[in-house]
């Protein structure tokens, strides 16, 4: 299987009809980062671009899928955080639109952590494989954020709204009336908004201490 595209973040490799696109920093538990989102968005790109695409195997490298965003590197800028949110979502949600609108399966091995970003991603797939490692969740509510990377969407099917609440619950319960790329758009607000509240900058910095946020509605 020779590699096709090869990054710090992201490996592409091609072996006939079928490409397998591994997340690729597993020491860093393979997030979401803005080398990750750019990758992922050219990536995908070239796919749409290979004539010869029959399947896309998506997994990741090392014990854990992906830990998803990485509050660590968000943390030291996170009083400017609305902005780095928006210039990430922007290459990720064009990838995730390339992604799912692709002509043909997209299977997703998950093992170890599938966290936040990581589960939206993986439910999006057409066919999900998990190992008996596997864990799934999403933190956005526990430090203070909206829901993102189309979990609204790809969530909303396999989850439903009932275990939402506050904006999440108004994303999801949108979502089934909506068309994706305008959800898409509404969630990269949404987030960029709510990632500017003292709540949220509260959230990444009590992630990242180790202990218990103390939010104030603010």
């Amino acid at each position: 299987m020779a590699p096709t595209s090869t990054g710090p973040a992201l490996r592409v490799e091609q072996q006939g009809g079928l490409a397998v696109v591994s997340l690729a920093q597993p020491a860093r538990g393979n997030p979401f980062d803005t080398a990750f989102t750019r990758a992922f968005r050219d990536a995908f790109s070239t796919l749409w671009d290979t004539p010869t695409l029959r399947a896309v195997l998506l997994r990741a490298d090392g014990a854990n899928f992906s830990f998803g965003g990485d509050l660590k590197t968000f943390h030291p800028d996170r009083a400017n955080l609305g902005p780095m949110v928006r210039a990430m979502t922007a290459d990720l949600h064009m990838g995730l639109q390339r992604a799912w609108h692709l002509p043909v399966p997209i299977v997703c091995a998950v093992q170890g952590y599938a966290m936040g970003g990581g589960v939206a991603l993986l439910a999006g797939c057409d066919v999900v494989v998990a190992g008996a490692s596997a864990k799934f969740g999403a933190a956005f509510a526990q430090i203070g954020f909206s829901c993102d990377s189309g979990s609204s969407a790809t969530l909303t099917t396999r989850m439903g709204p009932a275990r939402s609440y506050g904006e999440i619950k108004r994303l999801f319960l949108k979502a089934g009336s909506a068309q994706l790329e305008a959800q898409l758009e509404d969630e990269a607000h949404t987030l960029a908004a709510i990632s500017g509240t003292a709540d949220a900058q509260e959230g990444i910095a009590a992630m990242v201490e180790r202990r218990k946020p103390v939010f104030r509605g603010a």
